[in-house]
């Protein structure tokens, strides 16, 4: 009875230090998941509401919604983090792997889908590869599917398993750790090779499309800017007679036939009564376009640079969880950001975003002094 006791004490005692040896991961997972949920949430809203319901808009909308779920569901791993060498719930182990990895994969389906719908917008420019908003419903649905059939090996993978730590004074203690199963190594090893392939395919994907975007938009706008040089700098000098042919000509704006669509900046449009040739002027402004380009691409960079360290880690190291340091363990959860990001990205490049964002918290701040 009384070894019993002590072998208590001791898994009391080194769970405990473990706990207090990784508080600022979970302080960490836990700032920036609420944070993240709460922004993610308030994006949901605002895309959710536009007056015109476009594909791009709707991709937005529906990844705003994943990823506020899914910084709910990856809070969860701070449970595995309070209870490193003490974790008895099998069933909590799954779910937290589960939902994690489904949500996860969802959201990087959705930023591929996204980058796929920039490309066909804005380097083809072809009007039947244009991803209407029924077929953008359909593969965005096909994005909801094949991430949660993506993470249904981790859900019967993962299991508390136990592992023989020497803790003080050479006494061999046996810990219930949440990790992936001893069991069946080649299933592991075939769908970690998978989910690898998968990654880096949609990475090296995305790169190539936002590079040709990029290429086109500079030639674009080097054109634009050459065109608008020949262009007469003071518009009331162009008033000209009807049958002055060749003075018209002159003073009309020039517009690049592969004018960028602005469908994602649909609420950085603003609304004026100035000359319609001004608007068409402002319509294909090069400056806006990257801009546009320039978020779509930050939020493939985000995600690209959030998840590499956990699969370096997770696939590539041998080193068990409950035995990572704190640079480790910060390391591996950096994947918490791939979620949390986005809304600030949007918010950095859409003005109206952030005017939204700013009079949401402005009337939520009147409310409480009001009370």
């Amino acid at each position: 009875m009384t070894g019993v006791n002590d072998s208590n004490f001791f898994l009391v005692e080194y769970n405990k230090q473990k706990t207090i040896q990784n508080m600022p991961v979970i302080v960490l997972i836990l700032s920036v998941c609420y944070v993240g949920a709460l922004c993610n949430a308030v994006s949901f809203n605002f895309y959710r509401k536009s007056r015109k319901m476009r594909a791009s808009n709707f991709l937005l909308a529906s990844l705003s919604f994943v990823d506020c779920c899914a910084c709910l569901c990856l809070s969860l791993n701070t449970i595995a983090l309070f209870k490193t060498a003490t974790f008895e719930s099998e069933y909590l182990c799954k779910l937290i792997n589960f939902t994690g990895n489904a949500s996860v994969a969802v959201s990087v389906l959705l930023v591929f889908l996204i980058g796929v719908d920039r490309f066909f917008t804005m380097y083809l420019n072809a009007t039947k590869l244009k991803l209407t908003l029924t077929w953008t419903k359909l593969l965005n649905v096909g994005c909801y599917i094949v991430g949660l059939i993506n993470a249904i090996p981790d859900y019967f993978l993962a299991d508390t398993v136990d592992f023989d730590v020497i803790f003080k004074t050479n006494f061999t203690l046996t810990i219930k750790h949440c990790t992936d199963s001893r069991d069946y190594e080649s299933i592991r090893k075939s769908n970690s090779c998978m989910k690898v392939s998968l990654c880096v395919a949609i990475a090296v994907c995305l790169i190539v499309m936002y590079s040709l975007i990029a290429r086109k938009v500079n030639i674009s706008a080097h054109r634009r800017d050459v065109s608008l040089q020949r262009t007469p700098r003071n518009l009331q000098d162009c008033t000209v007679a009807g049958n002055d042919f060749d003075r018209q000509t002159a003073c009309d704006f020039p517009t690049d036939g592969n004018a960028i669509d602005l469908s994602i900046a649909e609420h950085d449009s603003a609304k004026s009564n100035d000359n319609p040739r001004v608007q068409k002027r402002r319509s294909t402004n090069p400056t806006l376009g990257k801009r546009i380009t320039f978020m779509a691409f930050l939020m493939t960079l985000v995600s690209i640079v959030s998840l590499t360290p956990y699969c370096v880690i997770k696939f590539a190291l041998s080193i068990q969880k409950y035995d990572f340091s704190l640079g480790m363990n910060l390391l591996y959860h950096t994947y918490v950001f791939n979620n949390f990001a986005n809304p600030f990205v949007i918010g950095y490049c859409n003005t109206k975003f952030r005017a939204y964002g700013k009079g949401l918290l402005f009337r939520m701040c009147m409310k409480r002094f009001e009370h």
